[in-house]
């Protein structure tokens, strides 16, 4: 399975055609699901010898409190000290990559950018859905790091790895032929699960 994902996130990124750079963007959901895999620890240490992976402050936040509060079996950490230690260091080596979204000149870019997430999110779900289980500031932020990257720059063809259903359905939604927003290069953008 982990060989097909890899393959699959191979197919992607690095497409003849497009001359972008490639870069995975992580979610907690998915370094959870590692930890919950035997070799998930080998599998993210292989993406981060491939790619450029990217961690937002949103993700490492709540890496931190899983790994700091969050325990299974009253005993276990939910993220392991090796995997949390990894993540710490891409979110450390994120924050060239990732200074762009932040720059004041690229402010009415990136409120342009959360309008286009926010109208997609609400199309691509369902009123219980929505009421439920609404979309976290992080899944939105993902998002919205994920498609500055490829808007902003011009540079990144990006795969946001994340099982979240929000963050795929929102991504899918955004880049299907003839959506209403202006297509921004979110065709650049896909996500990515176990």
């Amino acid at each position: 399975m982990k060989e097909q994902l890899t393959r699959t996130i191979d197919d992607f990124l690095f497409d003849k055609k497009i001359m972008r750079k490639p870069a995975l963007l992580l979610d907690t959901g998915f370094i959870i699901d590692l930890e919950q895999t035997s070799d998930g620890y080998a599998l993210l240490e292989k993406l981060s010898g491939q790619y450029k992976l990217l961690v937002t402050d949103g993700v490492i936040g709540e890496v931190r409190r899983h790994h700091d509060v969050f325990v299974k079996n009253g005993r276990q950490r939910e993220i392991s000290d090796k995997m949390y230690n990894l993540v710490e260091r891409v979110y450390s080596d994120s924050a060239d990559v990732l200074s762009c979204i932040k720059a004041p000149e690229n402010e009415e870019a990136v409120d342009n950018l959360r309008y286009n997430i926010h109208w997609a999110y609400l199309e691509s779900a369902t009123q219980k859905k929505i009421e439920v289980d609404p979309m976290s500031p992080v899944d939105k932020e993902t998002l919205l790091t994920a498609l500055a990257l490829t808007d902003m720059t011009k540079e990144y063809r990006v795969g946001v790895l994340s099982p979240d259903a929000h963050i795929s359905a929102t991504l899918a939604r955004l880049s299907a032929p003839g959506y209403k927003a202006p297509n921004r290069g979110y065709e650049h953008v896909k996500s990515f699960s176990l």
